[in-house]
């Protein structure tokens, strides 16, 4: 048995979000690859957690060691940030990627 598998119009080769580093203090447009590995790369984590930002359904990635306070020793991670709309202070990057009505992401 064969399958014609064909790849949606949907799959993107890119993803424009917004990167925020407490560390330079900046928030910067950046471009990356529309997949987990993508996310994580540019957050500088191994594991990441999400959470509604605003009600045009952006979402923001942060590293999930920052949100525990379990970072392996050799790290550094000393830099935070708040958002507006949240009450909760950041430890290292955070990756701001809006979504779809899907549930995909989609640029911020």
């Amino acid at each position: 048995m064969t399958y014609d598998i064909k790849v949606s119009s949907l799959v993107r080769e890119s993803l424009n979000g917004l990167l925020i580093d407490p560390f330079e203090r900046t928030i910067t447009k950046i471009n990356i690859l529309p997949t987990l590995l993508g996310i994580y790369d540019a957050i500088h984590a191994d594991i990441f957690e999400n959470y509604y930002v605003n009600r045009s359904n952006d979402y923001i990635y942060l590293d999930g060691n920052g949100l525990t306070g379990t970072y392996p020793e050799n790290q550094d991670h000393q830099a935070f940030f708040l958002l507006s709309t949240r009450s909760e202070m950041f430890a290292g990057y955070g990756l701001i990627l809006g979504t779809d009505e899907q549930g995909l992401s989609i640029d911020a």
